[in-house]
């Protein structure tokens, strides 16, 4: 925790990197704020793959504390940035996620509360992958039961959204060892409403293949506000 690590830390680091459960990642930024190390002299980075992208996520609020604790925690927590995965958006991504609430509800009596997590997407994703590959190793006359076939025919290749994933901003693109170019969102929260924003997102394709990161106007100097305190307070609060 913050209170032992605390010297080390505020001598060696300007970021701090926070992977726990959510219910842990307030209690560390609580004790941050209480040993004042939320004002803009460091910023935290918190890793949260599966609700970060929900309309209304705010992890800071606890219902079952106290006034007091959650005006401490929203306080501690406009010094925390957000990495999740990104989600897709659009009509098309909208009715599959609303068929899926749909199904849920219907075959398994699950009610989503908010949006359905982009992972779920991405398991559909894989299964429309695969279908594509098993069709091009039927093209190529190989056999259905060949798994290293159909492996080989989804690893170092780049699948077009038009043509297979209607909800995707972009193509799909998988490496040599069969792993996922993924693209994860950055939020901040908006310290009005306590609500976490997309100042940015990491885009895995374009530019060569390189990963960049690609921001929003206003949200963004907010963002670079968080994290450089008062030396950004010349920025304009406006986006020309």
């Amino acid at each position: 925790m913050l209170g032992s690590d605390n010297e080390w830390v505020t001598e060696t680091c300007g970021f701090v990197v926070i992977c726990a459960e959510q219910k842990n990642v307030r209690k560390i930024m609580l004790a941050a704020e209480a040993l004042d190390m939320v004002g803009g002299d460091y910023a935290f980075f918190n890793m949260e793959i599966f609700n970060g992208t929900a309309a209304s996520y705010n992890s800071w609020y606890n219902a079952s504390d106290t006034d007091k604790n959650n005006e401490r925690a929203k306080k501690a927590y406009d010094a925390v940035l957000t990495v999740t995965t990104r989600a897709p958006t659009g009509d098309p991504y909208r009715n599959f996620s609303n068929e899926v609430k749909e199904m849920a509800l219907e075959k398994f009596e699950f009610e989503y509360e908010d949006t359905v997590n982009p992972f779920v997407s991405s398991f559909f994703d894989a299964v429309l992958i695969y279908a594509a590959a098993l069709n091009e190793t039927l093209r190529l006359n190989g056999s259905i039961t060949d798994g290293e076939d159909i492996v080989n025919n989804i690893r170092n290749k780049t699948f077009d959204f038009n043509k297979l994933l209607p909800w995707e901003h972009e193509n799909i693109t998988i490496d040599a060892v069969g792993d996922r170019k993924a693209d994860y969102s950055l939020m901040d929260m908006n310290p009005e409403t306590g609500v976490f924003e997309l100042p940015g997102h990491r885009s895995s394709t374009g530019m060569g293949g390189l990963a960049f990161w690609v921001f929003r106007g206003e949200t963004f100097l907010r963002f670079l506000r968080h994290l450089a305190g008062d030396s950004l307070q010349l920025l304009p609060t406006k986006v020309r």
